[in-house]
């Protein structure tokens, strides 16, 4: 699916592949070993201890540092600079689609979208609509969904920090980067080194589309997701050879447990709670307490006090899915809890015939703060497939 022009907002993460290559080489340079997997890093801009740690570092041409890691298809970059004015711009090639999109993160920021028309690259729509920081769209994963980009920038200790995050699509994509637009007479830093086209073009790299531009992206970085290893088509919780609909359809929620340090609390049989997974889409509505929500005093008009009572009462969120080896994680586009809209949740998961535990692991909001309760204490949830 091609992006759209979509503005990416101020925490604004997007995603490169690159290699343990010697710096300035390319991720599809002969001999150079694979991008390394990584956990996914917070995408806040600030590049905390031991986020990036087994991340690839890449140096660019003339000043800045990238660290590149992977987990499945998506690439995450991190990106250094000592100029705390910098304004970083992504240069992300489809070689199917014959088309390249210039994701600019400076002051304001979007996308823009060139088609290849013969030998030149002609301007599809420019940056049309930029937000300022403050502005953009508050849904990194809705970002990343859209657009196929999305990320966060920073500062520290007076220079620029960045982190981004690119879906890398089935047939691959290239990939260059651009530290910061040229000042004082020096060229644009860079990566790969051996890039010169109109990637370092100072209008492009100042937030201004030009009609006509030169691109060489064969000479860009070669991002591509590795063939997954075979797995055991008798591995609990996971798909067999193929893939198959392991959590398609409806689960019902049969028992919940909490489980403190001192103790836990089991709530079998559990109130209703129902979870929906179809395509790459979920839903999630249940019960968290064992006292079932009583009836309004007068119907249709609670009190306050009825108010409170109900919203404490259920767990309601949807949004997109994904399936990462032992783990799942969403990222709700509607919940109950406002700041939940655009973050991120991870679960254990495994399934056994028609039963699916999941077990609860932490949880962050849209900005990148993390759930306290999540970390207070854990949750596991049964389900059996609905019939």
């Amino acid at each position: 699916m091609r992006p759209w022009p979509l503005l990416i907002l101020a925490l604004f993460t997007v995603s490169c592949a690159s290699n343990g290559s010697p710096p300035g080489a390319g991720p599809g340079a002969p001999g150079t070993p694979a991008i390394p997997e990584g956990r996914p890093p917070r995408l806040d801009g600030i590049l905390d201890d031991g986020e990036w740690d087994g991340a690839q570092d890449v140096a660019l041409s003339s000043g800045g540092m990238l660290s590149l890691m992977r987990d499945g298809d998506r690439l995450y970059l991190a990106l250094r600079m000592d100029n705390k004015y910098a304004e970083p711009t992504l240069f992300l090639g489809y070689e199917d689609e014959g088309r390249v999109a210039v994701c600019y993160a400076g002051a304001t920021f979007g996308t823009a979208s060139y088609l290849r028309d013969g030998k030149i690259w002609r301007r599809e729509y420019g940056y049309s609509g930029l937000k300022s920081m403050r502005e953009g769209v508050e849904s990194q994963a809705e970002a990343l969904r859209s657009a196929g980009w999305t990320g966060a920038r920073g500062l520290h200790m007076g220079g620029r920090r960045a982190e981004f995050c690119v879906m890398i699509p089935p047939g691959g994509l290239r990939l260059a980067v651009v530290g910061d637009a040229p000042r004082g007479g020096h060229r644009a830093p860079h990566w790969p080194h051996n890039v010169s086209d109109g990637t370092l073009e100072r209008e492009l790299l100042s937030g201004v589309a030009p009609e006509i531009m030169e691109f060489q992206p064969s000479t860009w970085a070669a991002v591509t997701i590795p063939p997954a290893a075979p797995r055991p088509a008798a591995a609990a919780g996971k798909p067999a050879p193929g893939g198959g609909p392991v959590l398609e359809g409806a689960w019902e929620v049969k028992s919940v447990r909490y489980v403190w340090d001192t103790g836990d609390a089991l709530i079998d049989p559990a109130l209703p709670g129902l979870f929906l997974f179809t395509g790459d889409r979920y839903s999630f509505a249940w019960h968290q307490g064992a006292e079932a929500q009583p009836d309004y005093a007068e119907p249709w008009k609670p009190t306050d006090e009825e108010r409170v009572f109900s919203y404490n009462a259920i767990v309601v969120n949807a949004g997109q899915f994904a399936l990462r080896g032992d783990s799942l994680v969403t990222w709700p586009f509607v919940a109950k809890t406002p700041e939940f809209e655009g973050g991120e949740a991870h679960f254990a998961w495994t399934v056994d015939a028609d039963t699916l535990w999941l077990n609860g692991g932490p949880i962050w909001n849209r900005k990148g703060v993390p759930d306290p309760g999540a970390e207070r204490f854990g949750i596991e949830l049964r389900l059996e497939r609905a019939r």
